[in-house]
């Protein structure tokens, strides 16, 4: 006999997997916000290590600022107290000057001694490039003139050597610089019946670089005074070290200790002066003179 089943049989129905992609999708957005986190945690620490790298960096530009408008401020007077220096110069130049060019002159236009002539300043002017032998009473200046910055010099001499004689003599001075020799005459004195060269020079005068030459000397004079004294002393001093006095005119030795020998026999009672005072008695001890002289 056939069976109908009419119930039929339970269908089994299928598991959904929209479930488990939900909760995929949510996994995912969870890992995608917590990276978006990370970076932005990261670009915000960059962003303020930028900011605060901007800020030290700016105030960096603002001491670099100071110090540089401060820097300006010395330069500027730094060149204020060069002028000021370089007119105190050029005024202490003008002052001792033209007193040291005459003197210059002087000395250039003075002959050398017997003496002077087989010493050590003849061998000098021979190095300088002038002629020991000269006599400078073959030349007569005339006039000096100077007017801004440059000299004038008129005079007369008996011959064209000696006129060079005298260009050469100032050419070996540092007060007298770009020597333009002039125009030379020969000429006959009416009077004497002698003949004659009546000369005409120029050169520049630089006053300020003697003067600060002379400054300079004198400063080393100073000091080799001071040094020479300083030395002096000392050599007093040590020779009365040797000689067994002390600063207080004391017996060398240590302090306190008695010196080795006979013992001092007392003195006798010294007799009067004619001064009212006493004279020593003999055999005295006699007060220790001084090693050092003032």
């Amino acid at each position: 006999m056939i069976r109908i089943n009419l119930i039929g049989r339970k269908v089994k129905q299928k598991k959904s997997h929209g479930s488990y992609q939900v909760l995929i999708y949510l996994a995912l957005l969870g890992v995608a916000c917590v990276v978006l986190f990370l970076w932005h945690q990261s670009v915000n620490d960059e962003l303020e290590g930028s900011k605060k790298r901007a800020r030290e960096a700016a105030e960096k530009v603002e001491n670099l600022m100071r110090v540089k408008q401060m820097w300006e401020a010395w330069q500027a007077e730094k060149a204020d107290l060069d002028r000021q220096t370089a007119v105190f110069n050029a005024l202490q130049a003008d002052q001792i000057g033209p007193a040291m060019a005459l003197q210059y002159l002087s000395y250039a236009l003075t002959r050398l001694t017997d003496e002077a002539a087989q010493g050590e300043e003849a061998r000098e002017q021979e190095l300088a490039g002038w002629n020991p032998k000269w006599d400078p009473s073959r030349i007569w200046i005339r006039s000096i003139e100077i007017k801004n910055g440059v000299a004038e010099f008129k005079g007369e001499a008996i011959d064209h050597e000696d006129v060079a004689e005298f260009y050469r003599r100032l050419e070996s001075s540092n007060l007298f610089r770009n020597i333009a020799p002039g125009t030379q005459r020969r000429r006959i004195h009416e009077e004497l019946q002698i003949k004659f060269v009546e000369f005409q020079v120029r050169a520049e005068v630089s006053f300020v670089e003697s003067a600060l030459a002379w400054r300079d000397a004198e400063d080393r004079a100073a000091r080799q005074a001071a040094e020479q004294q300083l030395a002096a002393q000392a050599a007093v001093d040590r020779e009365a070290a040797d000689d067994g006095a002390g600063p207080a005119g004391e017996p060398a030795g240590e302090p306190g200790s008695e010196p080795e020998g006979p013992a001092p026999t007392e003195p006798q009672a010294a007799p009067a002066t004619p001064e009212g005072g006493t004279a020593p008695a003999e055999g005295a001890q006699q007060p220790a003179e001084k090693g050092i002289s003032e």
